[in-house]
């Protein structure tokens, strides 16, 4: 996800302040602004797709920043896809399991079951040595009782594509950014002011 620069105070901003400070004071904004946008982020998948929150915070988000020359920063969700057990409300019927991905539908997983696995030594074992099983949605290969895997869903990354979650992380980027900018370019001149008076006051 690329954020670029929208605000209409920037030209303005260059020619009262000098086209250096101005960048400069938009780069510092943007870095400071969308660094913090990973937590909206998470909260804009969770508002579309029925994925626990920690199961997408366990995926890496990668920010680049901005520079004064180059006004652009990304934030890019990497990491592999998540689990259909990971994802909320599934039901398990005669014909396999049904999970809510994304809010308002539904996907059906023939032939999936519910189930808590332990691994190695199965459940007996598992529960004996204290250990707590993954509970999760799974698929047998083949006829017989093993091996069984996880269907996967979207990757984070996948998700952070959406066009809706981008619409609402944009939102949030656009509306806290001249905010910052405008604070950053005050602050800016009083520390000039303040300096100058320095230097004419002995």
């Amino acid at each position: 996800m690329t954020f670029k620069v929208e605000v209409p105070d920037l030209r303005q901003m260059r020619e009262i302040v000098g086209m250096q400070r101005a960048n400069q004071a938009m780069a510092s904004s943007m870095n400071s602004v969308i660094g913090k946008a990973r937590r909206p982020m998470v909260d804009a998948v969770r508002k579309e797709y029925n994925v626990r929150a920690k199961a997408v915070r366990e995926r890496t988000i990668i920010f680049r920043k901005a520079l004064p020359q180059k006004l652009a920063a990304q934030l890019i969700g990497v990491g592999a896809r998540i689990p259909v057990g990971d994802f909320g409300r599934p039901i398990q019927g005669a014909r396999g399991t049904s999970v809510s991905i994304k809010k308002g539908k539904r996907t059906l997983y023939p032939s999936a079951f519910r189930a808590t696995v332990f691994g190695r030594g199965g459940a007996s074992a598992g529960q004996a040595a204290g250990r707590r099983g993954r509970q999760s949605v799974w698929w047998r290969a083949t006829k017989k009782r093993l091996p069984i895997f996880e269907p996967l869903g979207p990757s984070v990354a996948h998700m952070y594509v959406d066009d809706d979650v981008q619409r609402q992380v944009n939102q949030y980027v656009q509306r806290e950014l001249p905010i910052d900018f405008g604070i950053r370019v005050v602050e800016g001149a009083r520390r000039r002011i303040r300096s100058a008076r320095k230097r004419i006051i002995p």
